[in-house]
């Protein structure tokens, strides 16, 4: 997730950026779909179908039990570039933007970093609610912002095996053993400076654990995801939540990880 232009190859395995609509477009048909997807086919000329997405919830406490999904809406579709690098999803409440590395961990990448992905968003999104907007929908408004990022880092490095603790700042092995699983899971809670000390304006949560690369190495996997409230703001506010956002979770990063291990291995 660093910026491109601060690190040679970031470890940024997928990123993905979305909104969620405060009232979803209950009345989607399938026509509509295939509406919207005429203004992204010359430039996301894969169409695909992928699962329905669950609420997006900014609490503190992760959510226990079945995951909301209204199961009348329409599938969620993805549409994809050539290469499946970019993509845009649609769900009947949310749009997304995401990137996706194509190449081996260990080989230069063409991450675009997180300005270029919001303006992707913003210039997609603009399209999307302007087709809704012509076609007899109400006004479509923000709900909740999601910027979301996988990251994985190379365990076995010329034939020799790094650990945890060469990774991670917040673990630390004393007894020097090797271990074969490792995952831990935190929520870190934001607040504006005006709110009270039980409400919320976003959640960072940080899941990290071993796991397989998109090569099929072996890695040790930290995954950010950033929730922001964003109810009460209009569309021209949204890339200035996204970056307060983005600049949050960049603290994270940095303070959880080693120095030495903050870009891929080539």
């Amino acid at each position: 997730m660093p910026d491109p232009t601060t690190l040679k190859n970031p470890p940024v395995v997928q990123m993905m950026l979305t909104v969620q609509f405060q009232q979803p477009l209950e009345s989607l048909t399938m026509i509509d779909v295939v509406g919207v997807y005429d203004q992204f086919r010359s430039r996301y000329p894969v169409f695909q179908q992928v699962p329905i997405a669950s609420k997006l919830v900014v609490q503190a406490v992760p959510r226990t039990g079945k995951e909301e999904v209204e199961s009348s809406a329409l599938p969620r579709v993805m549409m994809s570039t050539e290469d499946l690098e970019f993509s845009c999803l649609l769900q009947t409440d949310r749009f997304s933007v995401s990137w996706s590395r194509q190449l081996p961990l260990n080989e230069p990448c063409s991450y675009p970093g997180f300005a270029a992905m919001l303006q992707s968003l913003e210039a997609e999104l603009s399209s999307v609610v302007q087709w809704f907007a012509t076609h007899n929908y109400p006004d479509l408004s923000p709900d909740v912002i999601e910027l979301a990022y996988k990251n994985a880092f190379l365990i076995d490095v010329d034939g020799a095996s790094r650990s945890v603790n060469d990774i991670f700042t917040f673990f630390k092995n004393p007894r020097g053993i090797g271990m074969s699983a490792f995952s831990t899971t935190w929520i870190e809670p934001l607040r504006e400076d005006s709110q009270a000390p039980e409400d919320l304006s976003g959640t960072i949560t940080v899941t990290s654990g071993s796991g397989i690369g998109p090569d099929g190495d072996r890695v040790l996997l930290f995954n950010l995801t950033g929730l922001r409230n964003a109810r009460s703001r209009s569309w021209n506010h949204l890339a200035a939540s996204y970056s307060s956002l983005h600049d949050k979770m960049l603290d994270v990063f940095a303070g959880s990880i080693v120095p030495p291990a903050r870009e891929t291995v080539q």
